[in-house]
């Protein structure tokens, strides 16, 4: 379900936020969830996608367009975000999964009605709106948690799929 407001939208990323956090205790962030991803890097993943969206958006707010940090593909985008966050532990990343996600929201909430509206240009190179934006990572998320809650029932083995 699409959000039609910017209070929506915000609902939306927190009750995403929310079910994927229900997860927390139930996984070991050693284990593969995805082949070749634990559970921490895919935490560090989402991290990733939430500062892309915020450093988009702040871009947006001051009138110009991010250097473009996917063009190059989703999946180098990943490994970056990933290898960048290599040496941070389960504390360090958590905290950081959740700062992140903080200032994505008080940006949302607090963002002029006329860039709340407008479209700007993703680090993809799409030109999207504001909402559509973050309606993008709201479902990347859902996907990523409805995932694990399936791979909590083997976890065993890592989903035969790989994150994205």
């Amino acid at each position: 379900m699409a959000a039609h407001s910017r209070e929506e939208l915000i609902q939306r990323l927190e009750q995403a936020r929310s079910h994927l956090e229900k997860c927390l205790p139930k996984v070991d962030p050693t284990r593969e969830i995805y082949p070749g991803w634990t559970f921490l890097q895919l935490l560090v993943h989402i991290s990733g996608w939430d500062e892309d969206t915020l450093a988009s958006l702040v871009a947006h707010q001051h009138g110009t367009t991010l250097n473009g940090s996917a063009m190059d593909g989703f999946d180098a985008f990943n490994q970056r975000a990933i290898s960048s966050r290599k040496d941070l532990n389960l504390e360090q990343v958590i905290e950081e999964w959740q700062a992140v996600r903080e200032k994505l929201v008080t940006l949302i909430a607090a963002l002029p009605e006329e860039k709340f509206t407008e479209t700007l240009v993703a680090s993809w190179g799409e030109r999207i709106g504001v909402t559509e934006l973050v309606e993008v990572f709201i479902g990347h998320e859902e996907s990523h948690t409805r995932d694990l809650q399936e791979w909590l029932k083997n976890p065993n083995h890592p989903l035969g799929k790989k994150g994205t």
